[in-house]
């Protein structure tokens, strides 16, 4: 059992939480959860403490949401931002739907 939770404290280690990941893009962490559960942006890692639940997100995670918050700078609607963070995401890990 004891090297259970130790696997589960490694696995987690690298992640950061939703305050923290909200803090470092610059948006409220309302905002945060709207971008997460709406717009499905990124799918963050859970685990489960008890009866509750912890969301955490990857560096990656992190980088595609304050680069879905520049763009939002720039004038895109929420929309439009998604639609091309997901995109390029798509794009870079050859998942892309047109092929040549």
């Amino acid at each position: 059992m004891q090297r259970y939770k130790r696997r589960e404290k490694i696995k987690y280690a690298n992640l950061i939480g939703s305050i923290a990941a909200a803090r470092e893009v610059g948006i409220s962490l309302r905002q945060l959860y709207h971008w997460v559960n709406v717009f499905q942006v990124v799918k963050p890692r859970q685990r489960q403490c008890g009866m509750r639940v912890f969301k955490g997100f990857t560096c990656e995670d992190i980088e595609c949401l304050k680069g879905v918050k520049q763009m939002i700078d720039q004038g895109y609607t929420l929309r439009a931002a998604v639609n091309r963070a997901l995109s390029k995401q798509n794009h870079f890990s050859g998942d892309s739907l047109e092929k040549t």
